[in-house]
């Protein structure tokens, strides 16, 4: 595993040390799915993912966020996610769906290459670290990167059970 940082001062970011934000953006420019599965994302994420999920021709997308059902969202991000899932199942790359029974704040990050899992995400970061904006701006996140086939799958099956429709 390696340790994945915010880059905020006073800590800073030390020689040898990589962003969550630019681990995320290399591993998404180098695999053609994602999964994530995190408690909160912001309209600026949403958008900021959708360009990057363009850009990079991926196939597969699918997006849970797991706060809220239960406490509500803001309502530009409401409508983003709403418009962001139809073009993604109209183009048949993938959906936005919100976990219902209970309230999951976990974050996770699964990218694959041809199918393979290529390396994993967890900690801290919720999606908005893709993107930041005044309300995360001095948010410090730490996650760990993970390549291990065995993590990775754990962490990929946990995400397939988060899109079950119990």
């Amino acid at each position: 595993m390696k340790l994945l940082y915010s880059d905020i001062l006073p800590l800073g970011l030390e020689e040898d040390q990589t962003t969550i934000a630019d681990c995320f953006g290399d591993l998404i420019s180098e695999c053609d799915s994602i999964d994530i599965a995190v408690g909160y994302v912001s309209r600026s994420a949403l958008v900021e993912l959708d360009i990057l999920i363009s850009e990079h021709n991926m196939g597969h997308v699918s997006l849970i966020m797991g706060m809220y059902y239960i406490e509500g969202m803001p309502e530009s991000t409401y409508r983003t996610a709403v418009a962001l899932n139809e073009k993604w199942k109209v183009a048949g790359i993938g959906s936005i769906r919100a976990v219902r029974p209970f309230k999951y704040h976990g974050k996770l990050y699964v990218f694959r290459k041809d199918g393979n899992i290529k390396a994993a995400i967890i900690g801290s970061a919720n999606l908005g670290v893709i993107k930041m904006d005044a309300s995360n701006r001095r948010q410090y996140e730490v996650s760990g990167l993970t390549t291990d086939p065995s993590e990775c799958s754990e962490i990929s099956d946990l995400i397939e059970k988060l899109k079950d429709n119990r």
